[in-house]
C-alpha cells in the first residue's frame, strides 16, 4: 500500500513539473521576446501563451490585454504602443506619447517605468538584455532590462533590427537595404545577402523576404544563408507587404486603382486567394491569428482566425474607444 502511495506521489510530482514547464514553453530567455514577423508591422501585438497584448496608435485604445479564447479586451495602459515584447510578468514597449522611449510595466498594468531617453524602435528583449535602435543618433544600443548598463554597439541607418542566435540582423539602408548581421560576441559585421530587401522575417527554417526592386516574395534557408539558392514563391509586383501566420502568408496587395486588399497564400506559394477588400495595413499576429488595421472600419484593428475566418465582423473587431 505504501509503495502504491509513493508511486502516486511521484506521478503527481512529475505531472506538476510538466504543467509548470508547459506554462512557460512559449518563453525562451535566449530568444527575442518579439516575433520577427511582427517587426514588419510595427510590433503592436505581443503575446505569450494564450494571452495577447494589443497596442494601438489611438490613445483611447491604449494597450489592451486579450485572452485568445474570449476576445475580451481589457484596457491596461493609456499608451500609443509599438514593438511590444512580453516576458513572464512584464511587457516592454515604445510609447509615442513619451517620445517613443522604451517603457516597461507589469502584465497587470502596474509599476510603469521609463527605461531610456532615446527615440527608439525595433526593441528586442532577450533574457536580461534589451537591444534597440536609437532613431535620432542612428545607433544600436544594449542595456539591461531595468535601463542600466547602456552601451552603444554600432552606428547604421537601418530598419527591422532583430536578434537571433547571437546576431543582430537588420536591413542596412546605407547599403541599399541589404540584409546584414552584427555578431554580439565579436562585434563584427557581415553582409548576409546581396539582394536589396524591402522587408524580411525569420520563420521556421527560412528567411522570407520581399526584394526591393520588384516586390516579389522569396525564401532562403536561414541556417545556410545561401543567397544563390533562392526560392521565388510569388512574383506579383502588386505586393505591398506580408506576414506569416501558421501555414500561410498574408499579403497586403495593391490593385491598379490603388485599392489595397488582403490575400492569402500557402507557404509553398500555391493557392492564392483574396480574403477582404477592407483597406488593410500594419499586419501583426499573436501566433495563431492575424491582426490588422482597416481603413474601411475607421482604422479599427480587425482580427482574422485562419481556421474559422470571420464569424461576425463586429465581435472580431477591437473597437477604438473606451
Amino acid at each position: 500500500m505504501k509503495k502504491f502511495i509513493y508511486i502516486l506521489i511521484a506521478v503527481a510530482i512529475i505531472l506538476s513539473c510538466c504543467c509548470a514547464c508547459s506554462s512557460q514553453a512559449s518563453y525562451d530567455p535566449s530568444k527575442s521576446a518579439i516575433s520577427s514577423v511582427n517587426l514588419m508591422g510595427g510590433g503592436y501585438v505581443g503575446y505569450m501563451g494564450s494571452t495577447s497584448f494589443i497596442g494601438a496608435k489611438d490613445t483611447y485604445m491604449g494597450i489592451r490585454k486579450l485572452n485568445r479564447d474570449g476576445y475580451e479586451a481589457k484596457k491596461l495602459l493609456s499608451a500609443s504602443a509599438s514593438y511590444i515584447n512580453v516576458t513572464p510578468g512584464w511587457i516592454y514597449y515604445c510609447d509615442a506619447l513619451n517620445n517613443n522611449r522604451i517603457m516597461k510595466a507589469r502584465s497587470n498594468g502596474s509599476d510603469i517605468q521609463t527605461l531610456n531617453r532615446d527615440v527608439s524602435s525595433c526593441v528586442n528583449v532577450v533574457g536580461d538584455t534589451i537591444y534597440y535602435y536609437a532613431v535620432v543618433t542612428q545607433t544600436v544600443f544594449s542595456m539591461d532590462i531595468n535601463g542600466g548598463n547602456r552601451k552603444a554597439l554600432f552606428n547604421s541607418s537601418l530598419s527591422l533590427l532583430y536578434y537571433t542566435d547571437g546576431y543582430l540582423y537588420y536591413l542596412d539602408i546605407n547599403n541599399s537595404s541589404r540584409l546584414t548581421r552584427y555578431c554580439i560576441e565579436t562585434g563584427e559585421t557581415e553582409v548576409v545577402s546581396d539582394v536589396p530587401m524591402h522587408s524580411y522575417c525569420f520563420y521556421g527554417e527560412n528567411i522570407y523576404y520581399l526584394d526591393k526592386e520588384k516586390m516579389h516574395l522569396h525564401a532562403i534557408n536561414a541556417t545556410l544563408l545561401d543567397t544563390n539558392n533562392v526560392t521565388t514563391l510569388y512574383d506579383d509586383e502588386s505586393i505591398v507587404n506580408f506576414i506569416v501566420v501558421g501555414d500561410y502568408f498574408y499579403l497586403i496587395m495593391s490593385s491598379a486603382k490603388q485599392i489595397t486588399f488582403l490575400a492569402r497564400l500557402e507557404l509553398d506559394g500555391s493557392n492564392y486567394a483574396i480574403l477582404t477588400m477592407s483597406y488593410p495595413y500594419n499586419l501583426c499576429t499573436n501566433g495563431e491569428e492575424l491582426y490588422y488595421y482597416s481603413r474601411a472600419y475607421d482604422n479599427a484593428i480587425l482580427v482574422y482566425n485562419p481556421k474559422t475566418g470571420y464569424t461576425n465582423t463586429s465581435d472580431r473587431t477591437i473597437t477604438i474607444g473606451e
